[in-house]
Formats: C-alpha cells, sequence, structure tokens
C-alpha cells in the first residue's frame, strides 16, 4: 500500500468510515503507535490533571472515568492514558462542575459502575467505581465501563447528554428504576 494511500484510509478510520479497504489495520496500527507514545509518555512524566473529556495527547474525547483511591481518572479509549480530573470530589470533564449537588450518579445495584450526570452542562459519562474493576488492564476499562450503558434510561428522559441539551428536562436529577439510584 502507497504511503498516500496508506494516509487516505487512516484518515477515513479517524472519521469512523472503516470500510474502505485498509482503514481498518491503520486504525489499528495508529493505535499501537498511540498507546506506545502514551505508555512512555506516562513514564517520563506522570499523570496530568486536567478538567478536560479530551485526551491531554491525542484528542480523543473521553467517556470513561474511573475512581482509583480518592482521584477520579478519565482513561481514553485511543491511546490508553489516564489522566486525573478531580480528587475527592467528582467533577464533570465536560464543563468543570464540582458541585455535589449538580452531579449524580446513578449505580448498579452492587455499586461497581455507574452513569454520571452533570445538571449544569446535561453531560453524561460512564463510571467505574469498583477498584476491583478499576484495576483491570487499561485497554479494558472503556469496554467493562460499557455495561454502564444500561442505566441510560434513568438519566431525565432516558436521553443522553447531547439530546438534554435540547431537552426540557434538562438540569433535572430524578427518576431511577430499581436497579439504578441517583446519588449526590
Amino acid at each position: 500500500m502507497s504511503p498516500d494511500k496508506a494516509e487516505e484510509s487512516l484518515t477515513k478510520a479517524l472519521e469512523g468510515d472503516v470500510s474502505s479497504r485498509g482503514s481498518r489495520s491503520a486504525l489499528l496500527v495508529f493505535q499501537a503507535v498511540a498507546r506506545a507514545y502514551a505508555s512512555h509518555y506516562e513514564r517520563k512524566n506522570g499523570t496530568v490533571e486536567e478538567v478536560t473529556a479530551y485526551c491531554p495527547l491525542c484528542g480523543s474525547e473521553s467517556r470513561t472515568m474511573v475512581r482509583v483511591g480518592e482521584e477520579y481518572l478519565l482513561v481514553c479509549h485511543l491511546c490508553g492514558y489516564a489522566w486525573r480530573v478531580s480528587r475527592k470530589t467528582l467533577a464533570c470533564p465536560f464543563c468543570g462542575n464540582s458541585n455535589p449537588f449538580s452531579i449524580g450518579i446513578f449505580m448498579d445495584k452492587d455499586g461497581r459502575l455507574g452513569l454520571a450526570y452533570c445538571q449544569e452542562c446535561g453531560s453524561s459519562w460512564r463510571v467505574v467505581l469498583d477498584e476491583r474493576v478499576a484495576s483491570a488492564p487499561r485497554i479494558l476499562l472503556p469496554l467493562l465501563a460499557l455495561a454502564a450503558e444500561r442505566l441510560r434510561g434513568a438519566l431525565p428522559g432516558g436521553a443522553s447528554g447531547e439530546e438534554l441539551h435540547e431537552g426540557s428536562s434538562e438540569g433535572q436529577l430524578g427518576g431511577g428504576n430499581d436497579e439504578a439510584q441517583g446519588q449526590q
């Protein structure tokens, strides 16, 4: 494959089109390089503290947060880097809100996984709360956290964070079901 064709395949894959020949392979190679870079960066520089939902290394959006001790880290699904969003108190990685009365977590009945919701900006993200689950290899954490998506129906209007910005139910935590209870 020519370098121009490889670049075109990678560009399409990064835009979500994996139908063209070579795009999946290009994406896997890119991810391997990104993970190697993130691992090297972390060994050399440690963990960055930044209140953002976008990976400080590769720029990918993350919706996977992990609680480790008293720290809340976001994990990049592409490069695997984890950066600290907050200590002790949960903070919204999208708007920086850390008011405990306007951020809720809908948890599974075992308290291992949750779906967090910010009333200020209407964003939602998955949270791994159990340290045993959080100790899994970092490459698996976004996949494990996907199980929290079953709690999405507990969000106001049962909508995703993007839909809440336009809906009339924004800013109201409530509802829930037997398995998901809002916590503040």
